[in-house]
């Protein structure tokens, strides 16, 4: 990547693209089929992680992927119970 100016930084391989130099300025970046991400942070215990790490490289997925399908699950689940 070229040098930035004006200390505009990019940090698209982790999955947002700050501009303007200012912290926490993020924008979501577009994914396959137009689907628009936004980077978070969470915390999951370690025996998540080694799960999560292990199912991944067995089944060559992605982490972010297993993660998005779970939450899609949960919220499926949820709005269904609401439903009822």
């Amino acid at each position: 990547m070229p040098p930035q100016k004006n200390g505009d930084s990019r940090t698209v391989g982790m999955g947002t693209e700050s501009v303007g130099g200012k912290l926490g300025a993020a924008r979501p970046l577009m994914g396959r089929g137009g689907a628009m991400y936004e980077s978070i942070h969470v915390r999951i215990t370690v025996e998540q992680y080694e799960w999560l790490r292990r199912y991944c490289f067995e089944n060559r997925v992605a982490q972010a992927e297993v993660v998005r399908e779970a939450l899609d699950m949960f919220r499926n689940q949820k709005e269904a119970q609401t439903k009822n």
